[in-house]
């Protein structure tokens, strides 16, 4: 990333100290190596990127910083486009190897090892092949782009921790907009309940308690309506029917290259005691299914694929109730990304749900102080962990 000495002007609502290039490259750098260290600086971490966000790309972010940012994103997404064409050449090649397109003789024995490696990969690992640019939806989270460009989550796989931190960001925004330093924010999130509560708090706060992401809710009307249109279509009835055609004289004589025709208006009655016999198949024509007005219109010959999404299984427990959610990165896998559990009663006095983590992963949850009043051992036999088998 290349360094600019050019001095920004800071807002005079924020300090004194001058922002440069350096100032916010140093707390790119700062958010990168915390996120690496453990999971424990992630709210630090969380902290060096909203600085980021708030002196690049916020209304009051300085004008010059904002074409910085602007200017290193195209920088990035100028890379990983590069990245993603050496992967197709790669692919294309590896296909063409596989199908003897290519001369072997003036392949290295090593570039051959390469390719034929490359020909056995399946569609779904050439997608993790490739990196995914910055940008993001106009509805989606305004910390997004920050948070991809920050931390470098230009992976399919990166997706679910992409969303995680930017609703912490978001979070912090709401409730620590007018902090100086790192510290202030991480005591603040640590009061709210650590990192995972305040991502869970930011989810209700988006999507309500109950209601679903709009987005979310038209994708699975497009694959309910695609799925069933899809089945419909390949359906195929087959019936035998018996019986007996009477014509009148009994027999008709044609002449070699005659036909018979109906005029198309015209309708062949059978007696009521007739039989019909038809050796064969009798296709049905399916009924199309129209998606539901205000749901995006889709193409239904491919059935979309739902991506970054969590499957909750709720076990009464005591005053409450232990929450299961598995994570998944996207419809097509056999197994959750991540799981997590969770003990939850509403509090009298507060109004609000009361929290406490159990466990992890199918193992508890060590690091949180359990409450007098419940059975830790208990509560985790209730958790709802999956059943399958991890790929």
């Amino acid at each position: 990333m290349t360094k600019m000495m050019k001095t920004l002007k800071k807002n005079k609502s924020k300090t004194a100290e001058p922002i440069t290039s350096e100032v916010l490259e140093a707390n790119i750098d700062m958010a990168q190596r915390n996120f690496k260290n453990s999971k424990t600086s992630a709210s630090e971490a969380a902290a060096y990127a909203y600085f980021v966000w708030r002196d690049t790309m916020s209304p009051h972010a300085d004008t010059y910083a904002a074409d910085w940012i602007k200017t290193e994103i195209e920088k990035r997404n100028d890379e990983i486009s590069r990245h993603n064409k050496v992967e197709n050449d790669d692919r294309e090649r590896a296909e063409k190897f596989a199908l003897g397109r290519l001369k072997q003789a003036a392949i290295s024995k090593n570039e051959q090892v390469r390719l034929r490696g490359l020909a056995a990969l399946d569609d779904e690992a050439w997608k993790l092949r490739l990196k995914v640019p910055i940008e993001a939806r106009e509805d989606a989270n305004a910390f997004t782009k920050i948070v991809k460009f920050v931390f470098r989550f230009d992976s399919p796989a990166d997706a679910s921790n992409t969303s995680r931190y930017a609703k912490v960001l978001e979070w912090i925004d709401a409730h620590c907009a007018t902090v100086q330093g790192p510290s202030e924010i991480v005591s603040a999130i640590k009061d709210a309940g650590g990192f995972d509560k305040v991502i869970h708090m930011q989810r209700l706060v988006r999507n309500g308690p109950k209601a679903p992401d709009t987005d979310e809710k038209s994708d699975n009307l497009n694959i309910l309506s695609s799925t069933f249109s899809k089945a419909l279509s390949e359906a195929r009835l087959q019936a035998t029917a018996k019986g007996t055609v009477q014509l009148e004289p009994h027999e008709i004589s044609l002449a070699k290259g005659q036909t018979v025709s109906f005029d198309n208006n015209s309708r062949v009655l059978l007696d009521p005691a007739a039989k019909v016999l038809a050796n064969g198949e009798l296709t049905v024509q399916a009924p199309s299914i129209s998606v539901p007005q205000g749901a995006s219109q889709k193409s239904t010959s491919k059935i979309p694929v739902i991506t970054n999404f969590t499957v909750f299984k709720r076990v009464p427990f005591e005053k409450g109730s232990v929450l299961t959610g598995w994570m998944f990165l996207t419809s097509v896998q056999k197994y959750p990304t991540e799981q997590y559990c969770y003990y939850t009663v509403s509090s009298e006095l507060s109004g609000a749900d009361a929290v406490v983590y159990i466990g992890r992963d199918q193992k508890p949850e060590t690091s949180v102080k359990a409450p007098q009043d419940i059975d830790m051992i208990a509560a985790f036999d209730r958790c709802v962990w999956f059943k399958g088998e991890n790929p």
